[in-house]
Parts: structure tokens; C-alpha cells; sequence
């Protein structure tokens, strides 16, 4: 027996998980320990690599009988796949680039829109004719006709997939201890790590805005300093980091000399020790 399942309950469905996803990722951005970070990368593969292709062939196919199931499949992650570009092109342009917040608010609205043209396609449609997701209850007529070996590979098979699934996300949730590091970098006014003055005035304040990002499974403690050289020019305070938490925090320092191509370097320096863990370079121009 067939399951047709209603257009509105198939929306509502889709709904339940982008709530899901987005608490997931709002769990993520609160720099909170997500023990379900391999069920966040599956739902953020639906909603990008399944559901912006599944929609937009629907909206040229609407029919039950234009495509069958396995060419709905590979046709929706092919469209989905096409969308990335365009999409990845159009936020490199919005002023805070290609952030987490703009990918997501960009990816719903797609999915929205898209969405809301397969629905109006398909409800033109007569019930019985139009598209929808069916569940088969009970043994499928092409299964009951199958011998005893084929549906011990078919056995055999899906109890592959199943180990091969398990283990992947195995891999995806367990920490990788040659991941672990600090994610050091600058953002200009803006928000982006582009920008940076090149040319500046004697005593004109240069501001910047340095990140940490804590990927070293442990609390650590910071502390930045910039240079000019010798000549310390600002420097923030030693502060904790918790692991996986995020802090940008904001620099302001002067360059008092005249000269070309200034190498002003801002050091991180983890724990207690006294050299750097990371550097940043920029090279300035004072007139």
C-alpha cells in the first residue's frame, strides 16, 4: 500500500528541520560543546546539496509522471550543486561577505522562493497528478518477486551502507587531535579581512579588528601585542578562552614616523609563554 504524503505536510516537515538546523547552528555560534555536530552537517547538506535542487525540478516537472524516482534524485543534486556558484558569487558582493549569518539567511531565502514555486506548480495540478513523496507500506511488488539470493545481496548490501554511514559519522563527531590550533586573524571595519589601510598620516589612529578562534579542545589564555619592529605600539590584556569559543576584539595604535611599507606585526601568545604563536603581518604607508 501506498502513502501519498500531503503537500502541506511535506512544507511543515522541511520547516521542522530548518528549525533544527538553525538551532543547531545558533548552539554553534554560542561557541556551546555540540555533541550533535554530525546531525548539523547532515541537515546542512539536505538544505543545500537535496532540497534548492529537489524544489527547482519540481518546478519544471511538476507532474508525477514526468520523472521517476532515481532521475528526480540525481536531477536535484545536480541543480543543487549549480546553485552554489551564483549564490557564492552574489554574497562576495553583500558588505560582510561570505559569512555564516549571510550564507544561512541566503540559503533559506532561496530554498523559500524556490519552494514556493514548486508548490503553486504543483497545486495547478489535479491531486492524483501532481507530485508528491509516497512511502510504500508493506512489501513492494518487486520485492516479493525476488528470489532468495538477490535479496540476501540486497541485505548484504543496505548492511554495508549502514556500516559505512555509522563510521563516517564516527569520523565526523570524534575529535581530531591533529586538528587542534587557534585561529588567528583581522578584519577590517567592515567586518572582512580585506581593506586594511595601505596609506595612512603621521598620527592618524589605525583601527583593526583582531579574532581568536579556541580550536584547541582546551582553555587557553591569550594575550596580542603589535609591533613596529622593537617599539611596542598597543597590546590587549591576557583573557581565557574556552574551547570552541570566538572573541574579536578591537585594536587602535598610531605609527609616529615617516616611511614606506611599515611592517606592523601583531603577535598571539598562548599560556605563558613568551614567543609568539601565531603572527599577522601589514605593511603601511606613512606620509
Amino acid at each position: 500500500m501506498k502513502f501519498r504524503l500531503p503537500l502541506s505536510a511535506e512544507y511543515g516537515l522541511v520547516a521542522g528541520l530548518g528549525v533544527a538546523l538553525l538551532a543547531l547552528i545558533a548552539i554553534d555560534a554560542q561557541n556551546v560543546s555540540n555533541p550533535l555536530a554530525a546531525l548539523r552537517l547532515i541537515l546542512g547538506l539536505l538544505f543545500v546539496l537535496g532540497l534548492p535542487g529537489y524544489y527547482l525540478q519540481l518546478t519544471f516537472f511538476p507532474q508525477q509522471t514526468h520523472l521517476d524516482v532515481s532521475e528526480r534524485i540525481v536531477l536535484s543534486l545536480v541543480l543543487s550543486i549549480s546553485l552554489i556558484p551564483p549564490l557564492a558569487l552574489l554574497l562576495d558582493y553583500l558588505p560582510r561577505g561570505l559569512r555564516l549569518e549571510n550564507i544561512v539567511v541566503a540559503q533559506f531565502v532561496l530554498l523559500a522562493m524556490i519552494g514556493a514555486l514548486a508548490a503553486v506548480r504543483r497545486l495547478r495540478l489535479p491531486a492524483e497528478e501532481r507530485f508528491v513523496i509516497q512511502f510504500i507500506i508493506g512489501k513492494p511488488e518487486w520485492w516479493v518477486d525476488q528470489n532468495q539470493t538477490v535479496k540476501r545481496l540486497v541485505f548484504a548490501l543496505i548492511a554495508g551502507l549502514l556500516v559505512v554511514a555509522v563510521a563516517s559519522l564516527i569520523i565526523i563527531a570524534a575529535p581530531r587531535p591533529a586538528e587542534n590550533f587557534t585561529e588567528f586573524y583581522l578584519l577590517d571595519s567592515r567586518g572582512v579581512a580585506e581593506g586594511f589601510p595601505r596609506n595612512v598620516d603621521v598620527g592618524e589612529p589605525i583601527n583593526v579588528t583582531v579574532g581568536i578562534h579556541n580550536h584547541e579542545s582546551v582553555t587557553a589564555l591569550y594575550r596580542i601585542e603589535v609591533h613596529d619592529g622593537e617599539q611596542l605600539l598597543a597590546q590587549l590584556d591576557p583573557f581565557e578562552l574556552l574551547p570552541t569559543r570566538k572573541i574579536e576584539k578591537n585594536l587602535s595604535f598610531i605609527l609616529a614616523e615617516l616611511g614606506d611599507n611599515f611592517e606592523v606585526r601583531f603577535f598571539l601568545f598562548r599560556d605563558y609563554l613568551n614567543e609568539p604563536y601565531r603572527t599577522l603581518r601589514l605593511w603601511i604607508n606613512v606620509r
